[in-house]
């Protein structure tokens, strides 16, 4: 009985131990701003009155995921704050895109869009370049030429880029459809959600995921995800009915834009994987040709992401469409050098990027 009543104090002095030192760890990780999966003071997405995008970010919202902040600017999108009049002495890009050029994973500082801009702006001097970023995840090509019909040319653009993703096909996001999936979400994915609110918890998997990740890289091994596996690119660029809603797309932004003095770019990301025998060549062809077919200019960033491995460039494991922090500095730099290239800057402007 004594040996009985020892094992459990001593099990339960592990545990008071465990408890308190997972607690102390919880509180420092968010004192010095580190959370798990943590949405801001009101959800960040309020729904409106709009038949091909059925929601918004909230303005002025913020929260954290996945450690990284977010910040929304009056305007609803995740960028510095633009007024709508556009200063003197200023060129302005306005770039449409997804959860690419909205950062996912990445500080905003650190995405695509905003390595351009500061690219465009070393040393100083006139004009001053404004990029401004109309993106938010999950929004397919057709929503992001509604986007520059509503709000894009409101800051009247000198030049459209558009940032394309092999998963732009696919429907798009919808608001009403996002609470139904809530709804109807089971028991056991909302304590896993729920788990994700922990610091310690959340990062501890994060770190352990990585590690496997890392480890399946070192010994040659792919980690493919099931996008990759039921070739999902491909079959989104062979069905007839969303093909034709980004090639309408195409058509729509060029319309929108001033044929005589506002051109338009295509910006084509690749999917992150099997770089050196890539699967989607004749996709990436596909939509070349779609869009030099409606006057868009073209750049494809397959050949610029092949110069470095995989796993150095994309965030993590099983994540083969979205870049880190330095596949966004890779793709602002290719970028802003193209933009010089091709001259698709205003003639006075062709200081920079030499």
């Amino acid at each position: 009985m004594t040996q009985r009543k020892t094992f459990l104090a001593d099990t339960a002095l592990f545990a008071g131990t465990l408890i308190v030192c997972l607690v102390v760890a919880e509180v420092v990780l968010r004192a010095v701003g580190i959370y798990g999966i943590r949405i801001g003071k009101i959800d960040h997405i309020e729904p409106v009155d709009d038949p091909i995008l059925d929601f918004r970010l909230v303005p002025g919202s913020e929260w954290v995921y996945n450690g990284i902040p977010y910040r929304i600017n009056a305007h609803g999108w995740r960028d510095h704050g633009h007024e709508y009049e556009k200063p003197d002495s200023t060129v302005r890009l306005v770039i449409l895109g997804d959860s690419v050029l909205n950062g996912h994973g990445v500080k905003m500082e650190e995405v695509w869009a905003k390595q351009l801009e500061y690219r465009l702006n070393e040393g100083g001097g006139t004009p001053h370049f404004e990029v401004i970023m109309l993106a938010i995840g999950a929004l397919n090509t057709k929503q992001e030429a509604h986007l520059l019909e509503v709000e894009g040319m409101k800051y009247d653009p000198d030049l459209i880029l558009v940032g394309y993703v092999l998963n732009d096909p696919e429907p798009g996001m919808s608001s009403q459809g996002a609470r139904e999936r809530r709804e109807h979400m089971g028991a056991f994915h909302k304590f896993k959600q729920m788990l994700k609110l922990s610091s310690v918890v959340f990062h501890s998997v994060r770190l352990i995921d990585s590690l496997i990740w890392r480890l399946q890289v070192a010994i040659g091994r792919n980690d493919s995800s099931h996008y990759i596996d039921r070739d999902y690119f491909g079959v989104l660029h062979e069905s007839d009915e969303q093909w034709a809603d980004v090639v309408a797309a195409f058509g729509k932004i060029r319309e929108l834009a001033d044929p005589e003095c506002t051109p338009v770019g295509l910006v084509i990301f690749p999917v992150i994987f099997q770089l050196d025998n890539y699967p989607w060549e004749d996709v990436h062809s596909q939509v070349r040709e779609a869009a030099a077919a409606v006057g868009f200019r073209v750049l494809d960033l397959l050949e610029t992401y092949r110069a470095y491995p995989e796993a150095d460039t994309r965030i993590g494991r099983g994540d083969h469409v979205h870049p880190n922090a330095l596949g966004h500095r890779i793709a602002g730099d290719a970028v802003a050098k193209w933009l010089v290239a091709e001259n698709l800057l205003p003639a006075d402007s062709l200081r920079l990027a030499r």
